[in-house]
């Protein structure tokens, strides 16, 4: 919320800096995890993390979504999360959510993990961190987000972790999620 000046120097890339002269330190881990975003929903994409069993010999794969957006609320009496993105997929009649953490410095903490499984939401989390600490690009964090599979990891894959699939149907939670998902589509449309 501080006032900020533009430095379009000669020497370095063109910033803007804080007008008191305060150092930001969250300036970097921000930048890079809103770039991360804006490219997963410019491109529309993202490379799975390997799943034994599930991915191809590549241990990995591309996956292409329908739409992407950025900080959905996911809310029911007990449970409220945004994740980073959400892409959607879908196959013939079906449609498909694929939540996609993005972690700069924190990882997904064991509550949130927690409510996730509840919910049963298909979810990665992709580990940038080793990006943080070094010159990024955007070429570099596409190559992050597209190229590479070690930096990623399943959180949640209810298919894969066999859950069971009418108990979820029946639970509270499915409902209320239901529920949400209509409130939000009214206020879209409205």
């Amino acid at each position: 919320g501080a006032l900020l000046i533009a430095r379009k120097g000669k020497k370095n890339q063109h910033h803007f800096a804080h007008a008191n002269g305060a150092d930001c330190s969250g300036a970097r881990m921000t930048a890079l995890h809103m770039l991360a975003q804006q490219i997963i929903q410019e491109e529309k994409k993202i490379r799975t993390p390997w799943f034994k069993g599930y991915c191809d010999e590549n241990k990995s794969k591309e996956i292409y979504f329908e739409s992407v957006s950025l900080e959905q609320r996911f809310k029911t009496t007990e449970i409220n999360r945004r994740p980073d993105c959400v892409g959607i997929i879908k196959n013939g009649d079906k449609q498909y959510e694929v939540w996609i953490e993005i972690k700069v410095k924190h990882a997904i903490d064991e509550e949130k993990k927690k409510d996730i499984e509840r919910l049963r939401a298909i979810c990665m989390e992709i580990d940038l961190s080793n990006l943080l600490d070094k010159e990024y690009t955007k070429d570099s964090v596409r190559h992050a987000l597209f190229d590479e599979y070690d930096n990623k990891e399943w959180i949640n894959y209810p298919a894969l972790f066999k859950k069971n699939e009418e108990e979820w149907r029946k639970s509270k939670e499915f409902e209320e999620y239901q529920q949400s998902k209509l409130q939000q589509e009214r206020e879209a449309l409205e």
